[in-house]
C-alpha cells in the first residue's frame, strides 16, 4: 500500500501541511492531532445480583496516523433519577463491575473517557451507556476455567487459538459463550472468535484470550444467571515483529525559490510492501554532502552559505512496525543555483474581508473573500506574495490562493469553533519574503450533527457560536411510504440528543414485556403483537415502519438567527449509517432499520436494499456484494430478494453473508448464512464446504428462533423476536417481513431428500418454514456470534 505524504510546508505554500515540535508532519501528515473518540458505549452481561457487568466501547483515534489506545478511564455510576448526572454515585473505576445486594433495584451505567498514547490532544470526551436495572439472581453462574492460548511467544502474522473448560454448578449446558482477545489488557475491536490472527497493530504488546461463559436457561426462569464472570488466559510475551521488506522512500523532490532567505520544502512518498505503518522517518538537509545537524524538518531556509554549494533534501524511511525498520536513504536532485535577492521587500495593503453572507456572522456554507493591494519596491519587480486562509494558526488547504488574486474560503464544518484569518506574506520575484500580515480574526458559527441514521440510534447536535439556541428534531411519521411519503415532518424532540423512534419503544415497558409479552429480556415484535391484543397500541400507532425510509430534520433558532436554520441528517458527513434506497442515485439515504439484532448469543444483520447491492453503490457493506436478481417493495423501498444458487454456479444468497463488510477477496468472512432446522430430515448447514461457518453448534438458536412465533390458538407468545402478522414490516426493528409476494428468508439448511432445495423461514407467518427451489428469490439475513 502506498501512502502519499506531504512534507512540511510554510504558511506561504498551500499544501495543507504543518508542523511543530510535538506534532511532526511525517507523523500525522502535517495535521493537528484530534482527540480520540469513544463510541458504541454499552453494557454486556446479566444485570443480576452476583453477576459481573462489562463495559464495552469502540475506541477511534480520528487521525491520519491513528495512535494506539492509552490509559482510558472508566466509571460505573448509579443513576439517582434526576437530570444532573454529576451527582450520581460512583460504583467502580474498572471496565467490569461485580453486582452486589447494594445495587439491587438500582439503575447503573458505564462511562468511558477515551485516551490515546502520545502527548498532544490525547484525552477525548466522556461517553456513557444507557442504564440497566439490577435484579435479583437465581441459580449459579456458569464458569470458565483453564483459559489458555496455544502460543505464548507469538509473532505478527501467526494465528492464535484460545481454549478453556466450561462448567456450570447447576448442570446447565453451554449456550453461546462470548470470546474477546485483549491487547495489553484492552479489548481488540472485532476480535471475538476463538481464533485470532495477529497483525502489525499488535506488534510489541501482550495478548490475552478471555471467555465469558454463557449457559442455557432450560426451565425459562426469569432473572436466571446465564452469564458468568469473564476469565482470561495469562498474557503472552510481547508480540514479535515479522521479518519482511524494508520501507522505501520515493518521489523525493523539493519546491520553492532558490534565493537566499527563501524557504524550500521537501516532499516524498512512503511505501512498505508489508503494509507497515510509517514511524519516525529521518529527514536530513545536506550542504555539499555534509549533514546540517539542526535541520531535521521538511522545510529549510536558504542562507548565504548555500550560494555556490549543493543543497540536498534526503529521506531515510522508518517503519513503525515489522522488520527491518529502516530503509535506504534517498535524496532529491540537488539545488545548485542559490542566488542573492536583489530587490527590496514590496509593500502590501490588506483589503477588508467580504462575505456572501454576514461577515460578522461567519457560518458554515458562507464564502469569505480576502484580497490585498500590491505596491512594488523601487526595482519594480512583479508580485510574488503568498496568501493563505488560516483556522487558528493552521493553513486551510482547501482555500487555494493565487498570487495577486482575490482568494475565497467556503466555510466547512471542520472550521467550526475556530477563528479565521486571511494572511499575506509580501514578496517580489527579486526579494526575500517580508513579514506576514493578517486580517482581524472572524469567529465561526454553525450547527454540527453526528450519530447514526438508524432506527433506535442517537443523533446529536453540536451548536457552535450561537446563543439561546432552541432545537427542533422533525420526522414525518404520518405514513409508511418511505422516501415518497417524506413531505410533512413534525417535531418529535427538542433536546441536543435525539434517539430515532424513541416514542415507539416507549409504548412497551419492561414490565409489560416480562408479564404480558414473551419475557425474553428484550422488547420485540412478539411484545408488540401482545400490546395490540391488550389495547396498549393499535394498528394506527406509529412504529418503526413509519420511520424507515424517512429523513431526520434538525431546525435551530437563536438570538443571532431568529429564523430557523435547518439541516437534514442524510447529507451530513458526520452522520453514518442509513439505507441507500435509490439505485439511480447512490447519494440518497434515509433512516435504516435496526442494523443488528442480538438474540440468544447471536447477532443477525438486517436485509439489504436493492440499491445497496448494486455495483458502485459505495454502501457500508463492502464492494463484493453480489447483484440482486429480484426485489420486493415495503416502506417505499425496494428490498433485495436473491436466488440462493444460480444456474451459472454462483450462490448469491450465500455470498451476501460471506462477503458482508469484506473489502478484499482475501479478507476473512465474519458473517454467515444461518441455519433453520436440525431435525433428522435436514442437513443444517448445506454450505459448510463453501466456508459457511455457523457461530455455535446448537442450530436451534438460529433463524427459526428469530422469526416471530405467536400461537393464536392458546394465545402463547413464543421465543421469536422479528415478524409481525399485521403488516409488511417489523414494528420494533423496521425489517421487511412481508410483501406482495410473501417473501421468506433463506437459510443454509437443506432437506436431505432434495439438496436442490433449501429451507426458508416466514417472518410473517408465525415463523413457519418451507422447502423451496434454490433459484427462487428470498430475503437474506446474516449471522455472527455476539460479543
Amino acid at each position: 500500500m502506498k501512502l502519499r505524504y506531504c512534507a512540511l510546508a510554510i504558511a506561504t505554500v498551500l499544501t495543507g501541511c504543518g508542523s511543530d515540535s510535538e506534532n511532526p508532519a511525517q507523523g500525522n501528515n502535517g495535521q493537528d492531532f484530534k482527540a480520540p473518540i469513544a463510541s458504541s458505549v454499552a453494557i454486556s452481561g446479566d444485570a443480576l445480583v452476583g453477576s459481573t457487568l462489562t463495559g464495552k466501547y469502540t475506541f477511534t483515534d480520528p487521525n491520519y496516523s491513528p495512535r494506539p489506545e492509552g490509559d482510558s478511564q472508566y466509571q460505573w455510576r448509579q443513576a439517582d433519577g434526576d437530570a444532573d448526572t454529576g451527582n450520581d454515585k460512583v460504583l467502580g473505576e474498572s471496565q467490569t463491575l461485580a453486582l452486589t445486594d447494594s445495587e439491587f433495584g438500582q439503575n447503573v451505567y458505564f462511562c468511558v473517557t477515551p485516551a490515546a498514547e502520545g502527548n498532544v490532544n490525547i484525552i477525548g470526551e466522556e461517553k456513557c451507556s444507557a442504564s440497566v436495572n439490577v435484579q435479583s439472581g437465581a441459580g449459579e453462574k456458569p464458569q470458565a476455567d483453564n483459559v489458555t492460548i496455544d502460543n505464548t511467544a507469538p509473532t505478527v502474522g501467526e494465528t492464535l487459538t484460545g481454549d478453556y473448560t466450561y462448567s456450570d454448578p447447576d448442570g446447565d449446558a453451554e449456550a453461546i459463550s462470548r470470546f474477546v482477545w485483549k491487547s495489553n489488557g484492552k479489548d481488540i475491536d472485532g476480535a471475538n472468535q476463538q481464533g485470532f490472527t495477529l497483525t502489525a497493530t499488535q506488534e510489541g504488546v501482550s495478548i490475552q484470550f478471555c471467555v465469558t461463559p454463557v449457559s442455557e436457561n432450560p426451565d425459562g426462569l426469569p432473572n436466571y444467571p446465564v452469564t458468568g464472570d469473564q476469565a482470561c488466559s495469562d498474557a503472552t510475551t510481547a508480540v514479535a515483529a515479522k521479518q519482511g521488506s524494508a520501507p522505501v522512500a520515493s518521489a523525493v523532490t523539493t519546491s520553492g525559490d532558490h534565493t537566499v532567505g527563501s524557504i524550500v520544502t521537501g516532499q516524498y512518498s512512503y511505501q512498505d510492501d508489508d503494509n507497515d505503518l510509517e514511524g519516525e522517518t529521518i529527514i536530513a538537509w545536506k550542504r555539499d554532502s555534509v549533514v546540517l545537524p539542526s535541520e531535521t524538518a521538511s522545510s529549510y531556509t536558504l542562507t548565504a552559505d548555500d550560494k555556490g554549494a549543493s543543497v540536498e533534501f534526503c529521506v531515510t524511511p522508518v517503519a513503525a512496525t515489522g522488520l527491518p525498520k529502516q530503509g535506504s536513504e534517498v535524496c532529491a536532485d540537488p539545488i545548485t543555483d542559490v542566488t542573492e535577492p536583489v530587490g527590496d521587500v514590496p509593500t502590501i495593503t490588506l483589503d477588508t474581508v467580504t462575505s456572501d453572507g454576514d461577515v460578522q456572522l461567519a457560518q458554515v456554507g458562507d464564502t469569505l473573500t480576502g484580497s490585498y493591494q500590491y505596491q512594488p519596491s523601487s526595482s519594480g519587480a512583479a508580485d510574488d506574495s503568498k496568501a493563505v486562509w488560516k483556522a487558528g494558526d493552521q493553513v486551510i488547504a482547501s482555500a487555494t490562493c493565487t498570487t495577486g488574486q482575490a482568494c475565497d474560503l467556503t466555510i466547512g464544518e471542520q472550521q467550526l469553533g475556530q477563528a479565521l484569518t486571511y494572511c499575506v506574506t509580501p514578496k517580489a520575484t527579486d526579494s526575500q519574503p517580508g513579514t506576514e500580515q493578517c486580517s482581524p480574526a472572524l469567529d465561526t458559527f454553525g450547527i454540527r450533527m453526528s450519530g447514526k441514521l438508524e432506527f433506535g440510534q442517537d443523533l446529536e447536535a453540536d451548536i457552535v457560536g450561537y446563543t439561546n439556541a432552541q432545537l427542533s428534531w422533525k420526522v414525518d411519521t404520518s405514513n409508511t411510504d418511505g422516501p415518497a411519503g417524506d413531505s410533512s415532518r413534525v417535531e418529535v424532540a427538542t433536546g441536543s440528543i435525539y434517539t430515532i423512534g424513541q416514542e415507539v419503544l416507549a409504548n412497551i415497558t419492561p414490565e409489560f414485556e416480562s408479564t404480558t409479552g414473551n419475557n425474553n429480556g428484550m422488547i420485540d415484535d412478539a411484545d408488540w403483537d401482545q400490546a395490540i391484543r391488550a389495547s396498549v397500541v393499535d394498528s394506527t400507532t406509529v412504529n418503526a415502519a413509519h420511520y424507515v425510509g424517512k429523513d431526520v430534520e434538525l431546525c435551530v433558532t437563536s438570538t443571532e438567527q431568529p429564523q430557523p436554520q435547518c439541516l437534514l441528517a442524510s447529507v451530513q458527513p458526520t452522520v453514518s449509517g442509513g439505507v441507500i434506497y435509490n439505485k439511480d442515485d447512490f447519494s440518497l439515504r434515509a433512516i435504516e432499520p435496526v442494523r443488528e439484532v442480538t438474540f440468544k448469543g447471536a447477532v443477525y444483520h438486517r436485509p439489504l436494499s436493492f440499491a445497496e447491492m448494486q455495483t458502485g453503490s459505495g454502501s457500508d457493506f463492502g464492494p463484493l456484494m453480489p447483484k440482486a436478481h429480484y426485489s420486493q417493495t415495503a416502506m417505499g423501498i425496494d428490498w433485495a430478494s436473491l436466488k440462493l444458487e444460480h444456474t451459472d454456479g454462483t450462490k448469491p444468497g450465500l455470498e451476501v453473508c460471506l462477503n458482508l463488510y469484506k473489502q478484499d477477496e482475501t479478507d476473512s468472512s465474519t458473517w454467515f448464512l444461518p441455519a433453520s432446522r436440525s431435525d433428522i430430515a435436514y442437513l443444517p448447514n448445506g454450505f459448510e464446504a463453501e466456508g459457511n461457518q455457523l457461530p455455535v453448534d446448537d442450530v436451534n438458536t438460529y433463524l427459526i428462533k428469530l422469526a416471530n412465533i405467536y400461537n393464536t390458538k392458546d394465545s402463547v407468545v413464543g421465543q421469536g423476536i422479528v415478524g409481525n402478522l399485521q403488516g409488511t414490516a417489523s414494528p420494533i426493528f423496521g425489517w421487511v417481513t412481508n410483501s406482495a409476494g410473501n417473501t421468506p428468508f433463506w437459510s443454509a439448511t437443506k432437506p436431505n431428500s432434495n439438496l436442490e432445495q433449501a429451507n426458508s423461514v416466514k417472518f410473517y407467518d408465525s415463523g413457519s418454514s418451507g422447502n423451496n427451489a434454490v433459484g427462487n428469490g428470498r430475503f437474506v439475513t446474516c449471522v455472527r456470534a455476539a460479543g
